[in-house]
Protein backbone atom coordinates (compact mmCIF):
# COMPACT_ATOMS: atom_id res chain seq x y z
CA UNK A 1 0.00 0.00 0.00
CA UNK A 2 2.56 2.31 0.90
CA UNK A 3 4.73 1.90 -1.91
CA UNK A 4 1.51 1.98 -4.19
CA UNK A 5 0.97 5.68 -2.47
CA UNK A 6 4.56 6.47 -3.15
CA UNK A 7 4.52 5.75 -6.90
CA UNK A 8 1.29 7.55 -7.48
CA UNK A 9 2.69 10.75 -5.81
CA UNK A 10 5.63 10.32 -7.70
CA UNK A 11 3.40 10.57 -10.82
CA UNK A 12 1.41 13.24 -9.59
CA UNK A 13 5.15 15.63 -8.65
CA UNK A 14 6.34 14.66 -12.33
CA UNK A 15 3.29 15.43 -14.08
CA UNK A 16 3.12 18.46 -12.24
CA UNK A 17 6.85 19.58 -13.08
CA UNK A 18 6.26 18.43 -17.03
CA UNK A 19 3.19 20.63 -17.18
CA UNK A 20 5.07 23.52 -15.37
CA UNK A 21 8.35 23.41 -17.55
CA UNK A 22 5.78 23.16 -21.13
CA UNK A 23 3.51 26.26 -19.91
CA UNK A 24 6.67 28.14 -19.14
CA UNK A 25 8.44 27.23 -22.59
CA UNK A 26 5.19 28.01 -24.63
CA UNK A 27 4.45 31.65 -26.08
CA UNK A 28 1.81 33.93 -24.18
CA UNK A 29 -1.98 33.35 -26.12
CA UNK A 30 -4.07 30.76 -27.50
CA UNK A 31 -1.25 28.07 -27.64
CA UNK A 32 -0.60 28.31 -24.06
CA UNK A 33 -4.10 28.90 -23.09
CA UNK A 34 -4.72 25.60 -25.11
CA UNK A 35 -1.68 23.60 -23.34
CA UNK A 36 -3.06 25.39 -19.96
CA UNK A 37 -6.58 23.17 -20.52
CA UNK A 38 -4.98 19.79 -21.93
CA UNK A 39 -2.20 20.51 -19.57
CA UNK A 40 -4.97 20.43 -16.34
CA UNK A 41 -6.48 17.18 -17.85
CA UNK A 42 -3.96 15.20 -18.11
CA UNK A 43 -3.18 15.91 -14.53
CA UNK A 44 -6.64 15.38 -13.32
CA UNK A 45 -6.40 11.97 -15.12
CA UNK A 46 -3.01 11.39 -13.29
CA UNK A 47 -4.53 12.19 -9.73
CA UNK A 48 -7.48 9.95 -10.62
CA UNK A 49 -5.61 6.56 -12.21
CA UNK A 50 -6.02 5.05 -8.74
CA UNK A 51 -9.47 5.31 -8.55
CA UNK A 52 -9.92 3.70 -11.85
CA UNK A 53 -7.42 0.80 -10.59
CA UNK A 54 -9.55 0.03 -7.80
CA UNK A 55 -11.13 -3.25 -7.26
CA UNK A 56 -14.72 -3.41 -6.41
CA UNK A 57 -15.60 -7.18 -6.96
CA UNK A 58 -14.77 -7.52 -3.10
CA UNK A 59 -17.18 -5.07 -2.01
CA UNK A 60 -20.19 -6.68 -0.92
CA UNK A 61 -23.27 -4.17 -0.08
CA UNK A 62 -25.94 -6.02 2.03
CA UNK A 63 -29.23 -4.10 1.95
CA UNK A 64 -31.31 -6.44 2.87
CA UNK A 65 -29.70 -6.62 5.77
CA UNK A 66 -29.22 -2.95 6.97
CA UNK A 67 -33.22 -2.66 5.67
CA UNK A 68 -33.97 -5.40 8.58
CA UNK A 69 -31.78 -3.94 11.06
CA UNK A 70 -33.45 -0.67 10.21
CA UNK A 71 -36.99 -2.32 10.92
CA UNK A 72 -35.79 -3.84 13.63
CA UNK A 73 -34.95 -0.39 15.52
CA UNK A 74 -37.61 1.07 14.20
CA UNK A 75 -39.85 -1.06 15.50
CA UNK A 76 -37.92 -1.36 19.13
CA UNK A 77 -38.23 2.93 19.38
CA UNK A 78 -42.24 2.30 18.76
CA UNK A 79 -41.86 0.07 21.42
CA UNK A 80 -40.34 2.11 23.54
CA UNK A 81 -42.06 5.17 22.61
CA UNK A 82 -45.59 3.36 23.70
CA UNK A 83 -44.07 2.13 27.05
CA UNK A 84 -43.23 6.26 27.35
CA UNK A 85 -46.51 7.18 26.57
CA UNK A 86 -48.45 4.64 28.47
CA UNK A 87 -46.05 5.32 31.62
CA UNK A 88 -46.07 9.50 31.33
CA UNK A 89 -50.75 8.71 30.48
CA UNK A 90 -50.46 6.76 34.15
CA UNK A 91 -48.47 9.17 35.83
CA UNK A 92 -49.85 12.52 34.66
CA UNK A 93 -53.58 11.04 35.34
CA UNK A 94 -52.44 9.97 38.94
CA UNK A 95 -51.23 13.13 39.58
CA UNK A 96 -54.43 14.76 38.44
CA UNK A 97 -56.28 12.60 40.63
CA UNK A 98 -54.81 13.27 43.58
CA UNK A 99 -54.69 17.35 42.65
CA UNK A 100 -58.73 16.38 42.72
CA UNK A 101 -58.86 14.90 45.82
CA UNK A 102 -56.50 17.65 47.33
CA UNK A 103 -59.56 19.91 45.77
CA UNK A 104 -61.99 18.07 48.12
CA UNK A 105 -60.25 18.33 51.00
CA UNK A 106 -58.68 14.45 50.42
CA UNK A 107 -55.47 13.07 50.65
CA UNK A 108 -54.69 10.42 48.98
CA UNK A 109 -52.38 8.52 46.15
CA UNK A 110 -53.81 7.05 42.65
CA UNK A 111 -52.18 4.72 40.68
CA UNK A 112 -53.84 4.64 37.16
CA UNK A 113 -53.74 1.92 34.51
CA UNK A 114 -53.58 2.73 30.79
CA UNK A 115 -54.55 0.85 27.70
CA UNK A 116 -54.15 1.23 23.72
CA UNK A 117 -57.08 2.14 22.51
CA UNK A 118 -58.15 0.91 18.53
CA UNK A 119 -57.24 4.67 17.91
CA UNK A 120 -53.60 3.69 18.94
CA UNK A 121 -53.76 6.33 21.64
CA UNK A 122 -53.62 5.34 25.30
CA UNK A 123 -56.37 6.18 27.81
CA UNK A 124 -57.14 5.82 31.49
CA UNK A 125 -58.51 2.29 32.08
CA UNK A 126 -58.45 2.12 35.67
CA UNK A 127 -57.48 3.67 39.04
CA UNK A 128 -56.33 2.00 42.31
CA UNK A 129 -56.98 4.80 44.81
CA UNK A 130 -55.36 4.75 48.68
CA UNK A 131 -58.56 6.26 50.69
CA UNK A 132 -61.97 4.73 51.18
CA UNK A 133 -64.60 5.44 48.86
CA UNK A 134 -65.40 9.20 48.25
CA UNK A 135 -68.64 9.15 45.92
CA UNK A 136 -67.72 12.95 44.27
CA UNK A 137 -63.92 12.08 43.46
CA UNK A 138 -65.71 8.67 41.93
CA UNK A 139 -68.08 10.51 40.12
CA UNK A 140 -65.36 13.02 39.02
CA UNK A 141 -63.35 10.24 37.93
CA UNK A 142 -65.92 8.48 36.06
CA UNK A 143 -67.37 11.40 34.12
CA UNK A 144 -63.52 13.42 33.30
CA UNK A 145 -61.21 11.04 32.85
CA UNK A 146 -63.91 7.69 31.55
CA UNK A 147 -62.79 5.56 34.37
CA UNK A 148 -65.97 4.04 35.57
CA UNK A 149 -66.75 2.99 39.15
CA UNK A 150 -66.35 -0.63 38.39
CA UNK A 151 -62.72 -0.25 37.62
CA UNK A 152 -61.77 1.97 40.40
CA UNK A 153 -60.52 0.46 43.21
CA UNK A 154 -60.49 1.90 46.79
CA UNK A 155 -58.85 1.15 50.00
CA UNK A 156 -61.70 -0.78 52.24
CA UNK A 157 -62.61 0.59 55.44
CA UNK A 158 -60.99 -1.88 58.23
Amino acid sequence: MLTFLRAWLMSVIAASLLLSLLNSLLPEGTPRTIARMTGGLVLLLVILRPVTQLDLSGLDLHYGACTQQINQQIAAYQEENEAQMRTIIERRTAEYISDKARQLGLTCEAAVTAEEQESGVFSPVGATLSIEKNQELSNYIASELGIPAARQQWKSAG
